[in-house]
Formats: structure tokens, C-alpha cells, sequence
């Protein structure tokens, strides 16, 4: 069982025209890998005017970007996706330089080119690249012998990656403009896991850089953050794939095991940072529901869609890519949702019924408008006694909330399943 999840922000011309505005990649699952990447819509905000005309053309895009990789055909399903990618490039090829907002960023270009260059190293290279073997290796080495090769592999990755994105960018008049000066050329994230299925687990090696994040779901623990975000203290990102200024850039390797059942996943971040998340715990509880409440894992990657378009406005993208082990049903998975539910509700929710709903930092309630009590005119100031017990209920919103953080946050180089 897996999923996807892909929400764009867009505007419509007069002429009918969808103009799409996000950044992100498609994302994608299949029986090998997870793929999230998020370009820079800041950061690499260039607007590339001047691309090769034949990239407006589904049937030659292909080609301009990664025909070169190959001696004959490009592989259909590599075809098929790259096409895929840039269906938003394809609705304004009748009005791209009409109009400013128009013209692609280099982050859309990025991601999709960096996941191309991912999918070719390790899915549809000739010859095929023995992904299965190379993580069955990785797990019969000593921890110190895995960690020095996966330290190779990721020198070796960003060069090719780093290369990779230099040579396409040059193919396909994806230039850096003068106007544009500071800015990243082809600046995006990735999340990226490859993954072997073994009888009672799961084992994975994630290639990250950037803010996108890998998590672990289990009924026992919930929702874990498997790696930190490479930002700093002001929020900017202190690595990410780029084609210009690539000194320090970094694409990290991590081996980690995990026991079935599970759901491993990975999300750009226009899904955990909506504004409706108070806590990481509201994100847990949002996808617990939204599988509860579906009557299959494509339903719920509808219902969670849905749910992006509406409380993801923060962003111009949200994506997931979302896989599911050791479940025999989509019915056996809501049951454990549903124990993971009760066992949220018994540890914070009955504690503070309204722990999700509002911010007693701030008084900005997240409840629908038709929800919220009505104030009376003329309300009094707040008593020294109210102000008391507000001051109570922000105290033990922040304890429940830091009690959650020490099991979501999943930090330790490699993480392991227990029992």
C-alpha cells in the first residue's frame, strides 16, 4: 500500500490558462524508492526567460534533459515521469513571457531535475544500478565500516549530482542572469529513501539535503522526525543542491532499520509547517484521522490533498510520498490508528481538550469561525484571576507539547526500531 500526496497553488487566466505557482517535484513511490524535493522559491527565485524552446514540447523534454544518459530510448517509465513533471511548464507554453508570473522559477526546474538525475543513478541507468544489493551490503557491515562508505557515497553522490545538474542546466539554456544576482541557480531539497522489505522489517538508506523531512510511523511510538532539518537559527537553510556556489554543499546518507509494521514517508514542507500545527502531534492526529475516516490508502492521499489546499496556503506546494509495511489490509492499518488515537487522547487530550485547537502563546484560536464563542461588546478586561489560570493552561499546553517532542524527535545518526 503507498501514497502521494501533490497540491499546487495556481491562478486561472482569463483565456482559461492554469498557471501553476509551486515548486515542488512530483513525488513518487514505488516498489524501491520514496522521492520528495522542494526547489527554493526564495533562494533560487530566478526566473529563466530564455530556456530551449524544446522544452515546451512533452515529447522533446525528455530528450534535452537526460537524452544524453543514454545510447538508445530513454526507458518509458523514466519517459513517462520526467513528461509527467513538468505537465505546469507544458499549460503555459502559448504565454510564457506574457507575463512575469509566468516564467518558471529555478527551484521548479531544480527539483524536478534533481529527481531525474536520482531516478536515472538509481532506477534507470544502463547498467542497472543493484539498489537491493548495494542495502543488503550496507547491513552486514560493522557500524563504523557502514558509516565511512556511506561518507564515500556521499562525496561521490554530490559530485555526480552537483555535475549532473551543471550539464542539464547548460543543455537546456537554464543560465544564471545578471538581474538575478545572489540568488541560487537551481536550488532545491531532497528527501529521498531507497528501501529493501525483509520478512519482519524494513531497511532504508535516506539521501537528504535541505528542510524536506523523512518520518517513521508506529503505533507504539507515533510519528517520529528521522532526521533534523539543515536550517539555521533564522530559519534559513544551511544546505541544498545548487548548480553555482557548490562549495559545502552536502548530500547526506543514513542506513536505518525499522521493525513491521510501519509507515515510512517523507513531506516537503508545505505539509508539517500548515499553520494549523501547533504541534507535530496535530500532523500525527491529522493523518490518524484522515486514515480512519477513508476507505482506502488512495482516499486518504485524496482526503489529505483536500485538506492541503485548504491549510496549506502557507506554501505554494505540498507533497508526500508515503509507503506502508507489514499491513495485510487498509482495515488492519485504521485499527491501528485508531489504538494510536486513543492512546493520544488518553496522554494529552483529555489533559487539555482544546491542546490542538488553541494557542495559549499567542490567543489565536485554530477552530472554524463558526465554532469560536462569541465575545459580548463590552467585555471586561481579563481578572488577575483569569490571567492566573491562562498562565496555568499555557504551562501545561508547553509541558504536553515538549512530553510529545521527546518521542517524535528521532535524532540519533542511525535510529532502530525497539520492540
Amino acid at each position: 500500500m503507498e501514497l502521494t500526496v501533490y497540491r499546487q497553488a495556481f491562478k486561472e487566466r482569463p483565456d482559461g490558462t492554469i498557471v501553476y505557482k509551486g515548486e515542488d517535484a512530483l513525488p513518487l513511490v514505488n516498489d524501491r524508492l520514496l522521492l520528495v524535493a522542494d526547489g527554493l522559491g526564495g533562494a533560487a527565485a530566478i526566473r529563466h526567460q530564455n530556456i530551449r524552446p524544446e522544452l515546451f514540447d512533452p515529447a522533446l523534454l525528455p530528450k534535452v534533459l537526460f537524452g544524453q544518459q543514454y545510447v538508445g530510448d530513454i526507458p518509458p517509465a523514466f519517459e513517462t515521469y520526467i513528461r509527467d513533471s513538468f505537465f505546469e511548464l507544458f499549460a503555459v507554453r502559448d504565454c510564457y513571457t506574457d507575463n512575469v508570473n509566468n516564467i518558471k522559477k529555478s527551484g521548479y526546474f531544480a527539483s524536478r531535475i534533481v529527481a531525474g538525475i536520482f531516478l536515472h543513478i538509481f532506477l534507470y541507468n544502463d547498467p542497472p544500478f543493484d539498489c537491493l544489493g548495494w542495502i543488503d551490503h550496507l547491513s552486514a557491515l560493522p557500524a563504523e565500516e557502514r558509516r565511512a562508505q556511506l561518507q564515500k557515497e556521499e562525496e561521490h553522490l554530490t559530485s555526480e549530482v552537483v555535475e549532473g545538474l551543471k550539464q542539464v542546466a547548460e543543455r537546456a539554456g537554464l543560465t544564471y542572469e545578471s538581474a538575478y544576482s545572489g540568488l541560487a541557480l537551481l536550488g532545491t531539497t531532497l528527501c529521498l529513501t531507497l528501501y529493501r522489505e525483509t520478512e519482519d522489517g524494513v531497511r532504508a538508506v535516506y539521501l537528504t539535503a535541505g528542510d524536506s523531512r523523512p518520518y517513521v510511523w508506529e503505533e507504539s511510538k507515533g510519528l517520529r522526525q528521522l532526521l533534523p532539518d539543515e536550517e539555521g537559527p533564522d530559519g534559513g537553510m544551511t544546505n541544498y543542491i545548487r548548480a553555482n556556489n557548490t562549495e559545502g554543499i552536502r548530500i547526506r546518507c543514513d542506513f536505518m532499520t525499522f521493525r513491521k509494521p510501519c509507515i515510512l514517508f517523507n513531506a516537503s514542507d508545505g505539509c508539517f509547517d500548515s499553520k494549523q500545527f501547533l504541534s507535530p502531534m496535530a500532523f500525527e492526529k491529522l493523518l490518524l484521522d484522515t486514515a480512519v475516516i477513508s476507505k482506502s490508502e488512495k482516499e486518504m492521499g485524496e482526503r489529505l490533498t483536500d485538506f492541503f489546499k485548504e491549510h496549506g496556503r502557507h506554501d505554494d506546494s505540498s507533497t508526500m510520498a508515503m509507503k506502508f509495511f507489514g499491513y495485510d489490509s487498509f482495515e488492519s492499518l485504521q485499527e491501528s490508528a485508531k489504538k494510536r488515537l486513543e492512546a493520544l487522547q488518553e496522554k494529552y487530550l483529555e489533559k487539555m481538550p482544546d491542546l490542538l485547537e488553541y494557542d495559549y502563546a499567542t490567543g489565536i484560536s485554530l477552530k472554524p469561525e463558526e465554532e469560536k464563542p462569541a465575545v459580548p461588546e463590552g467585555t471586561a478586561e481579563p481578572s488577575p484571576a483569569d490571567e492566573t489560570v491562562l498562565q496555568l493552561k499555557r504551562s501545561l499546553q508547553e509541558a504536553l507539547f515538549e512530553n510529545y517532542l521527546h518521542d517524535y524527535i528521532a535524532f540519533p545518526d542511525r535510529y532502530v526500531s525497539e520492540d
